[in-house]
Order: structure tokens, then sequence, then C-alpha cells
């Protein structure tokens, strides 16, 4: 996913889907 030249830097993304899995995770109750 971390391609160069891309506009979604890899931290960005990660910290976004980490703080969207834990939401879901924190509302599911996986």
């Amino acid at each position: 996913m971390s391609r160069k030249g891309n506009c979604w830097d890899n931290a960005c993304v990660e910290s976004f889907f980490g703080s969207l899995k834990n939401e879901w995770i924190g509302d599911k109750k996986f």
C-alpha cells in the first residue's frame, strides 16, 4: 500500500485505519 508518490501516505493511512479499527472493535466487541 506504500507506493512512492501516493497521496495516501502510509503513516496517515495506518493511523486512520487504526482509529477506525479501534472504533469498530470497541463497538462490536470482537
